[in-house]
């Protein structure tokens, strides 16, 4: 069994590290002081392609591996635990609702008259699929 990183694996940790080191060090003393989460990194995330890395590209998320998720949270870590753990807050649970409203589409898709439950009471939902 090989447990080297590909060579996509090494692209995302060295693109991450490096972003991280450039863009997210220089904010963490401020945001440390005075617990204020940056709101201007989501943007950033986001033009990176680090928002909804396990959501399919066909999708509008960047189709990463559980690897590359794991690699890309490491990194973050290796700076911030508090910004890692922000990112991971606001990007996991994409995975669950696009699955959801996926399940949901497919079942209104294959009967229009069928009673869709309200989003708020999805969870139980999305464990079924």
């Amino acid at each position: 069994m090989d447990f080297e990183f590909s060579s996509q694996h090494e692209q995302v940790r060295e693109t991450v590290a490096r972003f991280a080191a450039e863009e997210i060090a220089p904010l963490v003393a401020e945001a440390e002081e005075t617990e204020v989460l940056p709101r201007e990194l989501f943007r950033k995330w986001a033009a990176l392609g680090l928002l909804g890395v396990r959501n399919p590209e066909a999708d509008g998320g960047s189709g990463f591996d559980k690897i590359s998720d794991c690699i890309v949270r490491e990194e973050l870590s290796r700076v911030c635990q508090a910004f890692a753990s922000s990112w991971s807050a606001h990007t996991h649970p994409l995975t669950r609702a696009m699955r959801t409203s996926r399940y949901y589409v497919a079942m209104s898709a294959s009967d229009p008259t069928a009673d869709i439950p309200d989003m708020q009471h999805s969870s139980c939902l999305a464990d079924q699929s």
